[in-house]
């Protein structure tokens, strides 16, 4: 069957699954137990997903008072002090990123910054540092020094207010190197915290590349709209720019394809989506991409995590082998991965082609495999943040739609980059210079066409054709034809 048809009737389908609820969760846990998920961990899940989460809902409506008790009344998480609301200059924001990977959560993050910088610009809302700084543990106001903060100038309601982000997140600590880019993140949580949590906060926020729920605290409308009418208007527009979609949205993550395919027709991206639909966008130069897509992470200094890894002194590329960590595939192997045989090809060429660079393989052991002829061998060796810190000194990294990219982009890094199911157009950061494209010269483009696409071509095909179709020698005139201020990416 053709490509077309077969989105064609997925979008059918997808259209009557947002019609029903019910219908919605029930596939997403019989997706869960037929793609690998664990008998063991499928009964708790479903059993949470059907039962827990709308019983905790319950009980936080109830016991209020005792759940603000334990909660407040000691520290929560792993990092000093209380949560505390008690200033009506700040706007507490609850951001649930929820089981996002790894990509998708820094796409989050990048649209936190962004939200907090266009606050400041616009409306004067301090952007200072958000993290206890007072005895109490309260953070509002906070300038660099410790003290009250004024606020930047400004002449709207925003006027020396403050943003105060609390984010949660699967795994908290995988991602504190990261969230350190964003002076207005108070603390990252536990996701469990989060259902017994969000009442507190003046907005509950559920994002990571969609918007998934943006909910005022009735409680805190007064404020919002005295303080913080600026904040209001965004909520308003994800609401009202987000609706044509909204159904799609409602059955992420089998509709991720039409999603993607329905942004990348407004002349957005997944890089971009968030700002827009906010009414934060804000037309970048092409020279100007790479700051504007930059965090700042905590990262090692290049001197100490090439030393710890006896790289010091070297040229290296990187490259990784591997696919989204929540998806486990029967077979072991993905859609989306590049063929063993042909990676350990492009690793050939790479030595004959830049032979003063050594080539190191990153990744977990979770996905993906060993490339033969690598000539440093990392993959379960590292933290993410060790991963990082090897990406900003590396002087090329090579990988497919994984979420070492979006790491690799945020700190400015070239990048080549290999697509076939998913969709390039929304994916890829291709406004970059230093950012390389390489798309299937037959077929891709089948994300989420069908529940098993990541492990069986949507099409039938025993060996999907759109990986298989990118040949080593095309990467590394790809790479070679790469021109950056009059040089190529990697100096021969």
């Amino acid at each position: 069957m053709q490509l077309e048809k077969i989105k064609s009737i997925r979008k059918s389908e997808i259209e009557k699954l947002a019609a029903s609820p019910i219908k919605r969760k029930l596939k997403k846990i019989v997706y869960l137990l037929k793609y690998g998920m664990p008998f063991a961990k499928f009964i708790k899940y479903a059993f949470s997903y059907l039962f827990i989460i709308p019983i905790a809902k319950i009980k936080t409506d109830l016991k209020s008072k005792a759940i603000k008790k334990e909660y407040f009344g000691k520290t929560i998480g792993d990092a000093g002090g209380k949560l505390v609301f008690n200033s009506s200059d700040s706007c507490y924001i609850a951001v649930n990123i929820g089981n996002a990977g790894i990509g998708d959560a820094i796409v989050a993050i990048r649209f936190l910054r962004d939200l907090t910088v266009f606050l400041s610009r616009e409306n004067g809302v301090n952007n200072s540092k958000a993290v206890n700084c007072g005895k109490d543990g309260n953070s509002s106001n906070c300038g660099k020094d410790g003290k009250t903060g004024k606020g930047d100038k400004g002449d709207k309601g925003d006027k020396g207010c403050q943003i105060v982000f609390d984010v949660f997140y699967r795994s908290p600590y995988s991602i504190k190197f990261i969230t350190a880019a964003l002076p207005n993140v108070r603390r990252v949580l536990n996701l469990p915290d989060y259902a017994l949590l969000r009442k507190f906060y003046d907005i509950d926020l559920r994002l990571n590349t969609f918007f998934i729920k943006e909910e005022i605290n009735e409680l805190s409308r007064d404020k919002l709209f005295k303080k913080f009418p600026s904040v209001l208007k965004i909520i308003e527009n994800i609401k009202t720019n987000q609706s044509p979609i909204e159904q799609y949205i409602k059955t992420r993550p089998f509709s991720e394809g039409i999603l993607s395919d329905a942004v990348t027709a407004m002349g957005l991206s997944r890089a971009s989506y968030l700002n827009s639909i906010a009414g934060i966008g804000i037309a970048v130069p092409a020279d100007a991409a790479t700051k504007a897509l930059k965090l700042d992470i905590d990262i090692y200094s290049a001197s100490d995590i090439t030393a710890k890894f006896n790289l010091k002194g070297k040229k290296f590329i990187t490259v990784h082998d591997g696919w989204d960590e929540n998806t486990k595939t029967k077979t072991g192997s993905s859609t989306k991965s590049y063929p063993h045989e042909k990676w350990s090809e492009l690793v050939t060429l790479l030595k004959q082609e830049f032979p003063d660079y050594i080539t190191v393989q990153l990744g977990g052991l979770g996905n993906g495999s060993d490339i033969e002829g690598i000539d440093l061998n990392l993959r379960g060796k590292t933290t993410l943040k060790e991963a990082a810190s090897l990406l900003a000194a590396s002087s090329l990294h090579i990988d497919t739609d994984s979420g070492l990219v979006h790491i690799a982009v945020s700190l400015g890094t070239p990048c080549a980059v290999l697509f076939g199911p998913t969709n390039a157009a929304y994916c890829s950061y291709s406004q970059l210079s230093n950012y390389i494209a390489i798309t299937p010269q037959l077929c891709g483009n089948c994300w989420w066409s069908t529940d098993d696409w990541m492990e069986t071509c949507p099409r039938g095909l025993n060996v999907p054709e759109c990986m298989n179709s990118i040949e080593p020698i095309d990467i590394i005139k790809s790479i070679n034809g790469k021109i950056i201020n009059g040089m190529q990416i990697l100096n021969k």
